[in-house]
C-alpha cells in the first residue's frame, strides 16, 4: 500500500521504521514546519521531521493543513492510506484523498482515555493495565471504528518515558498488522461504547506543582506519569523538579514535606499520607541527578521541609 505518514513526536517513529521494513511505500511524511529554538535561533524540525530528513523520505513540513496546495500536494502522491499519529485532526476533505481515508494508533484501550495525554493519565491515575488501539480517523476525535486493540500491562517502575517506548513498539506492529488485513480486505470494524469514554485532556504546567498534603501515592504516581516534566517544588528557597520517587512503607505524623530521614544516598518525606522517597531529582541551573549525588552537594537534614 502507499502510505503517507503524519505526526510529530518520537512516539511514531518506531512505526516509520516497521514501515520502512514492510511491504508497503513511504511514499510521504507530513509534520508540522521546523521552529527556531535557542539563543542561536536554529531551525529545528520535530522528531518525525528530523527522522525523515536523516532516512531520506520524502518529508512535507507543514503548520496549516487545510489549505488547497497542500491537499493538492497529497493527491500527487496518490495514497492508498494515512497513517495519523501525535497530528493534528484531519477534515473531510482530506480523509477523501486517500484510498482508505486515515488510521490512527491511540495508546490506550478505546474509548477510554480519548485525548491527548492518554499515557499521562493511565500512570497518573495507578492503573495496571493499558493498551494499543488502532482505529479509523473521522472528523471527531478518537471516536472512530477501532480495527484492532491489545491490552499492555502497566508495571510498577513504569512511568512515561518507558510505558511510551512499550506501547509505540507494540503499536508500531500493530500499524503493519492493520494494513496488511485491510489491504486483504479481511477485517471487522468494531464500534466505541459510548457508555465506556473517558478523557485524557493535555497536561497543563500547574498539574506539575506538588502539593505535600495529598498522598504518597499521588505524588508517586504524578512523578510516573509526568516524568518527562518533573514534578516541582521547594526547599530552603531553592527550586526542585522532581523526576522519580518511591513508595515506602511507612507512616509518619510529621506535617506533610518534613524530612524524616536524610542519610548518605536517602531521602525521605512525609506526605498527607504515607512516605515518599525521593530518587532522582534536578535544582535550578543543575543538571538532573540521583538523590545520592544531589545529597553530597546540598545540606538537607532532617526536619526541613518542602513547600
Amino acid at each position: 500500500m502507499r502510505v503517507v505518514f503524519m505526526g510529530n513526536p518520537k512516539f511514531g517513529i518506531s512505526t516509520i521504521e516497521c514501515l520502512i521494513k514492510s511491504k508497503h511505500e513511504i511514499v510521504g511524511v507530513v509534520s508540522n514546519s521546523p521552529k527556531r529554538i535557542g539563543r542561536r535561533l536554529e531551525l529545528k524540525y520535530s522528531e518525525v521531521g528530523s527522522f525523515a530528513l536523516k532516512n531520506k523520505l520524502p518529508l512535507i513540513a507543514q503548520d496549516d493543513i487545510n489549505t488547497k496546495k497542500f491537499g493538492d500536494r497529497l493527491e500527487e502522491l496518490n495514497p492508498d492510506i494515512f497513517i495519523v499519529i501525535g497530528f493534528k485532526m484531519l477534515g473531510e476533505e482530506l480523509l477523501k484523498i486517500s484510498k482508505y481515508g486515515a488510521i490512527n494508533l491511540h495508546p490506550s484501550l478505546l474509548p477510554k482515555y480519548r485525548g491527548a495525554a492518554p499515557i499521562q493519565w493511565a500512570l497518573i491515575n495507578g492503573d495496571n493495565l493499558t493498551g494499543v488501539s488502532i482505529f479509523k480517523m473521522n472528523t471527531s476525535l478518537d471516536t472512530g471504528d477501532i480495527f484492532i486493540k491489545q491490552e499492555v500491562p502497566i508495571l510498577k517502575n513504569d512511568n512515561f518515558n518507558s510505558l511510551s517506548k512499550k506501547l509505540s513498539k507494540i503499536g508500531s506492529q500493530l500499524i503493519i498488522d492493520t494494513l496488511n488485513i485491510i489491504d486483504g480486505n479481511n477485517f471487522k470494524l468494531i464500534k466505541q461504547d459510548s457508555k465506556l469514554v473517558s478523557k485524557a485532556p493535555k497536561i497543563s504546567k500547574s498539574m506539575t506543582k506538588i502539593n505535600w498534603e495529598w498522598s504518597a501515592e499521588k505524588i508517586h504516581n504524578l512523578v510516573r506519569g509526568l516524568s518527562y516534566l518533573g514534578m516541582r517544588t521547594q526547599i530552603k528557597e531553592k527550586s526542585i523538579r522532581i523526576f522519580k520517587t518511591s513508595l515506602i512503607e511507612s507512616n509518619s505524623n510529621a506535617p506533610a514535606g518534613t524530612v524524616i530521614l536524610r542519610s548518605k544516598n536517602k531521602l525521605l518525606v512525609a506526605s498527607g499520607q504515607g512516605v515518599i522517597g525521593i530518587d532522582e531529582l534536578q535544582a535550578d541551573a543543575k543538571k538532573k541527578m540521583p538523590i545520592s549525588e544531589f545529597l553530597n552537594g546540598f545540606n538537607i537534614r532532617k526536619g526541613d521541609l518542602f513547600c
